[in-house]
């Protein structure tokens, strides 16, 4: 079964080179061979290679940037899919695709089910539900993602950005109010092994892949660098000193939404699986960022 992977070289398809490049039924490429600002050479791509499964794990993800670049964010999280979602109808392939908690306002006081009603508050998550709704409208064969706060040992994610912090700050203010479930790309990888199935690959679902638990950026941080002080590591701030701030105080370009809480009923239900919890994933990113960085 041949599997065509975009994005190599992101948080995530990185994660994806690493767990599955010794599979040789893998084909992987990155940006500089499969350019999303320049979606129609994506068909030529995908109709020479005539995979059996496309992953799309390729995005434009900088929130903020994306207020201000409307036109990229939509061509790369929007208009590509409409190309790539038509050629996989054609080929009569599979395409698994990665989307966002943001797709939703966050004014619920539950965790969000995937048929509940979509309302981005930005545009990055304005143009991901763009291409949530292309793949479903061209009639193909999808599984959709919904992922959220994507947490990494590698790429700029926030808990790299708190490591480099508290090598250089002694105070820190962190915001405290938005709820969510970091998700690690070790666990996105193992989840979707269980998606290359054969019983998968005839699929149109949308599916909550996130771990159990809920957290605040805040006590993330603070998890952070309580880890690092426990490891004797010689960084400047201190849990102690780390502040909480509402969502109110802490000025964005892009507005985020208060609860990014994602419900993963449904895919421990088609899997019969028990997830873990979030903070598993987060222990083994400290441990290796420790490994690497320090």
């Amino acid at each position: 079964m041949k599997i065509l992977v975009f994005g190599k070289s992101g948080q995530l398809g990185s994660q994806l080179f690493r767990d599955f490049r010794e599979n040789k039924e893998f084909i992987f490429l990155k940006k500089s061979e499969a350019d999303f600002c320049n979606p129609d050479i994506l068909k030529k791509i995908i109709f020479e290679i005539k995979p059996k499964v496309i992953i799309n794990a390729a995005a434009y993800t900088n929130v903020d940037l994306a207020e201000k670049e409307r036109d990229k964010a939509f061509i790369i999280n929007g208009e590509a899919l409409r190309i790539i979602s038509d050629a996989v109808k054609e080929i009569d392939a599979l395409l698994i695709h990665f989307s966002t908690d943001y797709v939703f306002d966050g004014k619920s006081d539950k965790p969000y089910k995937e048929n509940e009603m979509t309302n981005p508050i930005n545009q990055y998550g304005n143009s991901k539900l763009l291409g949530e709704k292309y793949i479903i409208n061209s009639g193909c064969k999808f599984i959709i993602f919904r992922i959220s706060w994507v947490i990494s040992s590698s790429g700029n994610n926030f808990i790299s950005k708190i490591f480099d912090l508290s090598k250089k700050n002694s105070e820190l203010n962190v915001v405290s109010d938005q709820i969510g479930v970091p998700t690690s790309t070790h666990f996105i990888t193992r989840i979707l092994k269980e998606f290359l199935k054969e019983s998968f690959l005839n699929k149109q679902e949308i599916y909550h892949l996130v771990p159990d638990g809920s957290t605040s950026w805040y006590e993330i941080s603070q998890k952070v660098v309580s880890f690092l002080e426990s490891q004797n590591q010689k960084v400047l701030l201190k849990s102690n000193n780390i502040n909480p701030v509402k969502t109110k105080d802490f000025k964005t370009k892009a507005r985020r939404p208060l609860n990014s809480l994602l419900s993963n009923a449904k895919i421990k239900e088609d899997l019969s699986l028990e997830l873990e919890n979030w903070e598993l994933g987060l222990n083994k990113i400290l441990k290796d960022l420790t490994e690497n960085k320090y």
